[in-house]
Formats: C-alpha cells, sequence, structure tokens
C-alpha cells in the first residue's frame, strides 16, 4: 500500500478489510507510512501471524471503497452453488453477495412475452439474487473436493465435473 492516493480525493492512509483464514469476521488491518496496526471485531483468537484474504481497502479520509486489486491484492474467486431440477434453477447461493443471470436458449413451448434478446440472442432470461450463506457454499465445495479425490483415487476420469 505504500505511495498510493486515493483517486477521490488524494488521501495516503487506508483500512485494509481483510477475512481470517479462522473465519473470524471484522478484522481490520490499518496502515499508514508502512506501520500495520490490527483491531479486531470478535476475534480474539487472531493475530498478525494468521493468514488472511484481503476483501478490500477504505480511504481514510473520504471513506471511498476499492477491490483487493487496488493494494495490488488477487481477489478469490466468488464461490456460486446453483441447484437444478428438472433444467430449471431452483436456488442460487453464493459466499459473497452476487446476481446471477441466467439465459435459457430452450424456447419450444415458450409464450413469447416470456422470450427476450440478450447479446443478440434470443433466450427466456431468469434473474437471480444469490442467497448469502457462505458456510453452505464452503460445504458444498468440499463434499466435491473429497468426491473428486475419492473417484481420482479409483481411476475415474473426470472426477468432480458435472455430467449433465
Amino acid at each position: 500500500m505504500k505511495f498510493k492516493k486515493c483517486p477521490q480525493c488524494g488521501g495516503d492512509s487506508f483500512t485494509e478489510l481483510a477475512k481470517c483464514e479462522t473465519l473470524q469476521k471484522g478484522v481490520r488491518l490499518d496502515e499508514e507510512s508502512g506501520v500495520v496496526e490490527s483491531s479486531y471485531d470478535d476475534a480474539g483468537t487472531v493475530d498478525l501471524l494468521d493468514q488472511y484474504e484481503v476483501t478490500g481497502y477504505t480511504c481514510d479520509v473520504c471513506g471511498a471503497e476499492y477491490h483487493p486489486e487496488f493494494g495490488g491484492h488477487t481477489p478469490s474467486p466468488v464461490r456460486v452453488v446453483i441447484g437444478m431440477e428438472g433444467g430449471l434453477v431452483t436456488s442460487v447461493t453464493a459466499d459473497r453477495p452476487v446476481e446471477v443471470l441466467v439465459l435459457d436458449y430452450d424456447l419450444h413451448d415458450l409464450d413469447e412475452d416470456r422470450i427476450s434478446v440478450i447479446d443478440g440472442e434470443e433466450c427466456c432470461a431468469g434473474q437471480f439474487s444469490a442467497d448469502l450463506n457462505p458456510d453452505v457454499v464452503a460445504r458444498c465445495y468440499a463434499d466435491l473436493a473429497a468426491h473428486a479425490a475419492a473417484a481420482e483415487s479409483e481411476g475415474a476420469p473426470h472426477a468432480g465435473r458435472c455430467s449433465c
């Protein structure tokens, strides 16, 4: 964060927002002139030696918010779990706020008023705001990884990939 200036106000003091490996909430690392100070909300067991993931920055002068890339960090991908039954989306769950746009190009037996043109193609569009539940998403991904590892040890090709 050294030498960075806020594009909004020119300030050079930022609060680095982070998520700790121990999944404690509200970890804040303040850096000013190269000195890091930390404060934690409900995270008494966390210290600077713990692994953490930077989730963004806030300018201490004007309050502008910036993505992790602002400080040179690569953010982890948003993880989304989409439930389907009979070809229809029944649920969308994510570990961070996200909106999902589903485009269905299978238009037979569909009323004309349900057809949209998106990116030059006719489709039926459905927009979903994901249910925010990081614990469920983490369990789903962990279960998939365990299944893939078990299938790989049995020599099954393409383990862990959707076969639909």
